[in-house]
Parts: C-alpha cells; structure tokens; sequence
C-alpha cells in the first residue's frame, strides 16, 4: 500500500472559509495563483510515501509551476503569486442560547449556553492575502486571515481523526488510514476536477449539487464500483463501527455494481480506464453521495444532506432513481 504523510494546519479557532464537497468561490484570486508556483504542502518530499502523490501532481496541475515542500518550510514561501495545496483541519466552534428562568419574585436568570464544535477536513487550494503580506507580519502574528481560499474538496475522516486532533501533530500520522476519499487516484481526479473548474471560470458555492444525465445514464449498461468503506456505519456519539452487508446497502439499486477495497479503487483509476465509481463523503454533520468518471474525474452526481452521518441504502435508491430517469 502506498500512503502519504501529509501535516494537517491546525489550531484555528474560527474560519470563514466554509469547507464545501467542492468549492471554488475564490477564483478571482487565481489569476494572481497563475503567476507563481504552486507547492503541495507534505512532512517529506523525499519520502518513498510522497513518490506517487508527486508524480500525479506533476502530470496532472495545469495551473501553475508545481513544487514540493515540507509544512515546516511554508512560511518561507509566502509571496505574492505563490499558492498551496494542502490538507486542512478547520475548527468552527460557537455557543447555543442560554436558557431563562424566572424565580418565584420575578427574577429571571439565563444560563449559559453549550458550547459547539465543528471540525471539517480538507484539501485546500489557497494564495497568502495582499494584505498579510503588506503587513510584514508572520502567520501566528496576523491570525488565521492570512490566507485566501481559492478551492476546497471535503475530506471524509474517520472519527479517530475528528475527536483526538492532536494525533495529527505526530509525523507518522497516515492519512492514507484515516481519510477515506484519499489516494493516488482519487487525488488524480481532484487534480482534474480543479483544473477543469479552473479552465471554464466555473465558480462552485458551498452544498451546490452535481448532475450530468448524459453520462448518468451510461450506468444503466455500466458497472458502478463503490469503495468499501461505504458498508461502515459510525455511531456518532462513541465512534464505534458496524459493517452494512452489501446486500441490505445495495438494496435499491437495481443495476450492476461491485464494491473494492479503496486501494484497489486507486490503483485502477491510475490504469486511465474508464469507468464509474463512487464515493461517500462524511463533513462534520452533512454528507454528499457522489458518482465520479475515472478517466476526466469529472463528478457527474451528487446529493448533499444536512444532520446525516452514514451512508444509507435509501441514498443508492435515489441514484437509481436519478439513472433510469437520465
């Protein structure tokens, strides 16, 4: 298996940038991206793990110059023209209203509300702003508008990841293990999906879906391949994990389908065949349901559901439904 070992910018305590299934609400910022190098952000270039993620990235950007560097070495890259890619942690965290009561004399009190607390994981696109970089000051010193967001892509993490935050200080830390929608392949297709968001101008907001009935409807002669992670159900109260069979989850889709391991998955969207796949993202409390074409990585489905946590079988339901009316 190969893995990548990629840091993780943490210790936000707020962000306006919300993090999207894709997004690309920024793009007025890529003109200025154009015009210097791209770095994709990870601990060591030089690793055997960062081999295939560098030869992807290499083929496949097609905005600007592309470079390596470790997360250490970003600050001293932070210039006008210059962007980066990298895997991002947001904490969003806020406060429910208090609840009032009122005392047999009339006195009414407010108690103080619960705090809240929303992590969101993804593969970010940005440019340091115009204006951090006037200022002369470090990152730590201009606070977390440093940066302006350019794209985003969610990232589907497991719940080790979104409850102890702090395991991905550690340098050994194996995205590969822990994020689900990852790999070689899979990034390939982001890479694709970017630049061709990129090339039309397509600006793309926060939960806005997807749909291309002309490819659709090839799935109803076609064999839809599904990673099999999509069978784990996660409690989200405790973490624990329970497997769906696959007959229970494919209940309602009527058509051909085979579920693979995800490296499996990665390995044949490398062989530039193809097919269609696809793939479960889990973003804090909203999911997306995507179906993704191997050789453009274009997404040609996606449905987005707020206060949802797992796949489910009525989700597949509603892609057949979706396939035979295409």
């Amino acid at each position: 298996m190969k893995k990548l070992f990629i840091t993780i910018a943490l210790g936000i305590s707020f962000s306006v940038q919300m993090t999207a299934q894709i997004s690309t609400a920024g793009l007025d910022k890529l003109p200025q991206a154009k015009s210097g190098t791209t770095y994709f952000v990870m601990p060591d270039p030089n690793s055997a793990d960062a081999k295939a993620y560098k030869e992807v990235f290499t083929k496949n950007w097609t905005i600007s110059k592309p470079e390596f560097i470790s997360y250490s070495e970003v600050d001293k890259h932070l210039a006008k023209g210059n962007s980066f890619l990298n895997i991002t942690l947001t904490s969003i965290t806020g406060q429910l209203s208090g609840m009032a009561k009122t005392d047999n004399a009339g006195k009414t009190t407010t108690t103080e509300g619960m705090k809240t607390e929303q992590k969101f994981i993804s593969l970010e696109f940005w440019t340091p702003s115009d204006e951090f970089i006037e200022s002369k000051k470090t990152r730590l010193e201009y606070g977390i508008t440093y940066k302006d967001q350019i794209a985003s892509i969610s990232m589907h993490a497991d719940f080790e990841t979104i409850v102890s935050t702090e395991d991905v200080y550690a340098p050994s830390y194996n995205l590969f293990s822990h994020l689900k929608n990852w790999g070689p392949g899979i990034f390939k297709n982001y890479i694709q999906t970017l630049n061709s968001f990129f090339a039309s101008g397509e600006k793309r907001g926060p939960y806005q879906e997807f749909l291309n009935n002309a490819e659709l409807s090839k799935l109803k002669s076609s064999m839809l391949y599904a990673p099999d992670y999509v069978l784990t159900k996660t409690n989200v109260f405790n973490g624990n994990e329970t497997k769906t069979s696959e007959n229970e989850m494919f209940d309602g889709y009527k058509l051909k389908y085979k579920v693979i391991p995800t490296e499996e998955l990665n390995n044949k969207i490398q062989t530039n065949e193809t097919f269609y796949y696809l793939i479960f993202i889990r973003d804090s409390n909203q999911k997306y349901v995507n179906v993704v074409n191997s050789s453009s990585g274009e997404i040609i489905y996606s449905t987005h559901v707020s206060g949802a946590y797992n796949m489910k079988s009525n989700d597949l339901k509603d892609l057949y439904k979706k396939i035979m009316k295409s």
